[in-house]
């Protein structure tokens, strides 16, 4: 038997920062990356998918590090698209959930707080796994998110996630 997926059943303990998740959350499940560890009792996950009565799309939440979850691994693919709103300096759409921005330090997605929360918003560097905030950026319009390379080259597949344009 050849199996063509990475997936595998984690804790978010097991699962490093930039790792693909799917996780319960509530009484729905989720997909998420995993953003970083926060002490021995935490992850903070940014959460992809709204989860009735928990969160809007795209926002960063704490989970416990002993939550079970199927993982799709660190070597996932993003898919960014561009129109005429990807020029370099474009700030229109710095700070809003859900944007994919290209810097010089590379791809940021931005996440914001849960409801009713004291944090704010801040982007997430998905080449470095590092939370921070950024300044000259090029703006995707939408992207994909698919499990791999080989998957996204599949004729009429679909991506695990799609967001915008």
């Amino acid at each position: 038997m050849i199996v063509t997926s990475i997936v595998k059943p984690i804790t978010l303990a097991e699962a490093a920062p930039g790792e693909l998740v799917r996780t319960r959350l509530g009484p729905s499940i989720a997909l998420a990356i995993v953003l970083k560890a926060e002490g021995t009792e935490n992850a903070v996950l940014g959460v992809l998918e709204e989860v009735q009565g928990l969160t809007q799309p795209f926002t960063h939440i704490k989970r416990e590090r002993s939550a079970k979850c199927v993982s799709f691994g660190t070597a996932w693919v993003l898919e960014p698209k561009f129109d005429s709103n990807s020029w370099y300096g474009n700030r229109n759409f710095v700070g809003r959930p859900g944007a994919l921005h290209l810097s010089l330090d590379g791809w940021h997605l931005c996440f914001g707080p849960p409801p009713e929360s004291m944090y704010s918003e801040f982007d997430y560097n998905l080449n470095t796994n590092e939370i921070g905030n950024i300044d000259n950026v090029v703006p995707a319009s939408g992207w994909n998110i698919w499990e791999n390379e080989a998957a996204r080259l599949i004729p009429n597949a679909q991506p695990l996630f799609s967001h915008g344009g």
